[in-house]
C-alpha cells in the first residue's frame, strides 16, 4: 500500500524483503513453527509483480497457529495404511516442518525451500527425497503432484486457497476446506464442511466400503451379462432359440443378484484395496459364464443322450444355470459372516423354491424325478470346469502383476 507521506508499505516474507537483514531471533521463531511476516517501507512506488526495490524494515509479526486436537490420529492412521503424507506450503519450510512435527508427522527434518529449486530435474529429485516443501509456488504445487503421479502414486490433494487450485485439478482426488476460498471449493471433488482434516480417515473408510462391496457383488452381475452374450452367439451359430425368456431372467435378477447385493452394499468393509476393479470382476465372473455356456451346450445338444425328455431340457438348463449362479453368489459372500451366510442361504432357497412352486408362471414344466440326477451331474461337472478355469485365470502373469502393482502404489 502506498501512502504519500510515508511511501510504499510492504508486508511479506522476510527473505523476500530486499536489502533488509533478518535477525536471528526471527529465524529461531520460524524454526519453532511460527509464521513470520515483516513490515517494511520503500520510497519508491511498487507495481504488482514488479521486482521489489531495497526497503527499510519497520517491524515483524510473529504468528502462531494452534494444532487441532486429535491431529496426530489421522496421520498415524495413514502411516499404518501405507499412505505417504506430504506437506506442500507457501510458508517458510522450517516453520512448516516444525508445525508438521508438532502434529505428529514423521520425517519432517527432510524439508526443502522450493524457491531455490528452478529446474524440472531438481523438482523431481525433491519430490523423491523430501516430506515438507516450503515456499512453493502454485505452479510448483501442480508439478509436485505430477511428479508423485509419475512415481506411480495416486495423489489426493487438500487445499483451501486459490493457489492450490492447479494442484487440486491435477490430483486424482481433490479435497477442499469449507472455510477456504469459493474457487477452491468449486474445484474440489470433496469439501470438508467442518474444515477438519481428521475426517479424512472416515472418508477413506467409506470409499473402501463402496469399492470393496461393489467389487464383491459385481462379479455376480457380470456373470449374467457375459453368459447372455456367449449364449446368444452359441444360439446363432447352432440355429437354436435362446433358451431363456424375460421372466426367467427376472427371477435370477431378483433372488441371486439384486437381493444379496442390496444388503451386502451396506456392510462395513475397510480393508485396503488390493485389486483393480475390472480385472478382479472379470476374473471372478468369466469362469462362471464359461461354465454356463458349457452346460447349455451339453443340455441343448445332448440332453436326449443324457436321458432327458425334450420337455424337461429347458427346466434342467434353467436349474443348472441357477446352480452355477448360486456358486458365483457363494464366491461373493466369502469369507462367510452370519449376514452373508443368511443372504446366501435365503437367496438360494428362494430361487430354487420359486422355480419348483411357480414353474408354470415361468413357462417351465414340472420337475420329473428322472431330471434330478441329470441336473446334479451337469451342475457338478460345470462347477468343476468353473473351478479349473478360475485356477487358470489366477495364474495368468499379466493379471497377477496388475494387482501387485496396484497394491505397491499407495496414495500420497
Amino acid at each position: 500500500m502506498t501512502f504519500p507521506e510515508v511511501g510504499t508499505l510492504v508486508v511479506g516474507a522476510p527473505e523476500r524483503m530486499t536489502g533488509t537483514v533478518i535477525p536471528d531471533e526471527l529465524r529461531a521463531e520460524a524454526r519453532k513453527g511460527k509464521r513470520v511476516l515483516m513490515i517494511a517501507t520503500t520510497s519508491y512506488p511498487v507495481e504488482p509483480d514488479a521486482q521489489l526495490p531495497e526497503m527499510t524494515a519497520l517491524a515483524a509479526l510473529v504468528l502462531s497457529d494452534p494444532i487441532r486436537s486429535g491431529a496426530a490420529d489421522p496421520l498415524s492412521y495413514f502411516r499404518r495404511e501405507g499412505v505417504s503424507v506430504k506437506v506442500i506450503s507457501g510458508d517458510h519450510p522450517a516453520a512448516a516442518a516444525a508445525v508438521a512435527a508438532q502434529a505428529g508427522l514423521e520425517n519432517t527434518s527432510a524439508w526443502v525451500d522450493m524457491s531455490q529449486v528452478d529446474t524440472k530435474d531438481g523438482l523431481l529429485r525433491a519430490a523423491l527425497k523430501y516430506t515438507v516443501f516450503g515456499r512453493v509456488s502454485p505452479e510448483q504445487k501442480r508439478q509436485l503432484v505430477e511428479a508423485f503421479q509419475d512415481q506411480g502414486h495416486r495423489v489426493a490433494m487438500t487445499g483451501d486457497g486459490v493457489n492450490d487450485i492447479l494442484a487440486m485439478r491435477k490430483a486424482d482426488c481433490s479435497i477442499a476446506m469449507a472455510h477456504g476460498s469459493e474457487a477452491a471449493r468449486q474445484a474440489a471433488q470433496v469439501v470438508l464442511l467442518d474444515s477438519d482434516f481428521t475426517a479424512l480417515p472416515h472418508i477413506l473408510l467409506e470409499g473402501r466400503r463402496v469399492v470393496n462391496n461393489m467389487t464383491r457383488v459385481a462379479g455376480v452381475f457380470f456373470v449374467k451379462t457375459i453368459y447372455s452374450i456367449l449364449l446368444s452367439l452359441f444360439c446363432v451359430l447352432t440355429d437354436l432359440p435362446f433358451p431363456l425368456i424375460p421372466i426367467q431372467v427376472t427371477l435370477i435378477d431378483l433372488f441371486i443378484e439384486g437381493y444379496p447385493a442390496f444388503f451386502q452394499s451396506f456392510v462395513p468393509d475397510g480393508q485396503k484395496l488390493i485389486r483393480r476393479f475390472l480385472p478382479s470382476v472379470l476374473r471372478s465372473s468369466l469362469p462362471n459364464a464359461a461354465a454356463i455356456l458349457l452346460a447349455s451346450a451339453v443340455l441343448l445338444l445332448g440332453g436326449g443322450v443324457l436321458g432327458l425328455p425334450a420337455g424337461q431340457i429347458p427346466l434342467a438348463l434353467y436349474l443348472v444355470i441357477g446352480a452355477i449362479e448360486v456358486e458365483a453368489l457363494l464366491k461373493s459372500c466369502l469369507p462367510l459372516t452370519p449376514l452373508r451366510g443368511f443372504l446366501f442361504l435365503t437367496a438360494s432357497a428362494g430361487f430354487f423354491g420359486a422355480v419348483l412352486l411357480f414353474h408354470s408362471i415361468l413357462s417351465l414344466p414340472s420337475l420329473l424325478p428322472g431330471t434330478v440326477p441329470v441336473v446334479l451331474l451337469v451342475s457338478a461337472v460345470s462347477i468343476l470346469a468353473e473351478r479349473l478355469c478360475a485356477f487358470g485365470l489366477g495364474h495368468i502373469p499379466r493379471l497377477r502383476d496388475m494387482d501387485a502393482n496396484y497394491l505397491e502404489s499407495p496414495c500420497s
